[in-house]
């Protein structure tokens, strides 16, 4: 087993990857080993301005 091989992490790389778990999922979910979750609350603020954006398009389906 070696370390991770994100800067910073301790822990230890699964089986013949180079990443641990966490990094692993991450990487897997969102496409970057180093990439955080974007949470609803962070997209709350730019939801209303989508909507306007939409609802003013000529076409049926946005």
């Amino acid at each position: 087993m070696r370390p991770c091989r994100i800067a910073g992490c301790t822990k230890q790389s699964e089986g013949y990857s180079s990443l641990c778990g966490a990094h692993k999922r991450r990487q897997r979910r969102h496409g970057s080993p180093t990439q955080t979750t974007i949470s609803a609350m962070k997209l709350n603020p730019h939801r209303a301005g989508i909507k306007k954006w939409l609802d003013g398009r000529p076409e049926e389906n946005g």
